[in-house]
């Protein structure tokens, strides 16, 4: 006796066996096909326009638009594409570079595309003048400077882009010393190098003592 039989609606194929959990596709014309389940946290990712589905873990998605509420806000969903957290200490009295990234090429492909920037230097109560400072696609930016007997520096940027080659980046440089709001306008930005557009955060010491403890950088990437 045959275990699995086809039959025909209305010139369609449909195999009856299916298990709890299976999905139904067209893996052809007129034809339909079961999906087996999969283990518990996974979705269905389209394969493409004429190929089969499949389950993923780990989907790539290229934009999603959340509802903030029952009101009329929606919410864009960042990507988290870089992140550092170092103990580490800083034994040159001259600005050095704590936290680096490079930008592959065409991240920011779209104007409205931007980066968010977040940052902190933890630095030892030795009472030495320290400094810190982002430099963002070969642009320094404003310095924040701190002589107390230790603390903490952080920052929290926001790079835009706004044309085919410039970008705008507003937030602050805080330090226990100090407050520096951050308004650049920057210009001949070429978002289709990777190598030309590389974000530092750098930390000075005023003499060579290991005054850098701690460093944390992440940047998030946030669609138009």
């Amino acid at each position: 006796m045959p275990t699995s039989i086809f039959f025909n609606v209305t010139g369609t194929s449909v195999p009856n066996t299916f298990a709890v959990g299976d999905l139904v596709y067209a893996s052809a014309a007129n034809q339909l096909t079961g999906l087996a389940d999969v283990a518990a946290g996974q979705i269905v990712v389209s394969g493409g326009v004429g190929a089969a589905p499949a389950y993923s873990a780990t989907p790539t998605v290229t934009s999603l638009t959340a509802s903030a509420g029952t009101g009329a806000q929606t919410g864009k969903v960042g990507v988290t594409i870089y992140s550092s957290v170092a103990t580490t200490g800083s034994s040159t009295g001259s600005t050095v570079n704590v936290s680096t990234y490079t930008m592959p090429a065409n991240t920011l492909s779209a104007d409205g595309q931007s980066l968010e920037i977040r940052g902190a230097a933890l630095h030892a109560a030795n009472t030495q003048a320290v400094t810190y400072r982002y430099s963002i696609f070969g642009t320094l930016l404003s310095t924040v400077s701190s002589a107390d007997s230790g603390g903490m520096a952080c920052a929290v940027l926001t790079v835009t882009r706004q044309s085919s080659s410039v970008a705008d980046v507003i937030g602050y440089v805080m330090a226990s010393g100090g407050f520096t709001q951050i308004r650049q306008h920057i210009t001949g930005v070429d978002f289709t190098s990777g190598s030309a557009n590389t974000i530092f955060a750098q930390f000075g010491v005023s003499t060579s003592n290991n005054d850098l403890t701690g460093e944390f950088s992440r940047i998030t990437w946030f669609p138009a």
